[in-house]
């Protein structure tokens, strides 16, 4: 979504022809809106994955193979 939105607003700041107020329109959506989502990825990316910290498996021993007798 986020690319996109860079997308659309780079297309949008370069052919319209009120140039002034699509950046303004442009800044307003990305103040009120977007910066959610980007906190939500900068979240993401700095919290901590427990799993690679500690590098614990939580699964049962491996069975061992069952042989067939013929």
């Amino acid at each position: 979504m986020l690319y996109y939105w860079e997308e659309f607003q780079s297309l949008a700041t370069k052919w319209h022809p009120k140039k002034a107020e699509m950046n303004r329109i442009c800044a307003l959506v990305e103040d009120q809106c977007l910066n959610h989502f980007k906190n939500i990825l900068k979240k993401k990316r700095n919290s901590i994955n427990f799993g690679q910290i500690f590098d614990v498996s939580f699964s049962k021993e491996p069975e061992e193979e069952e042989t067939c007798l013929e």
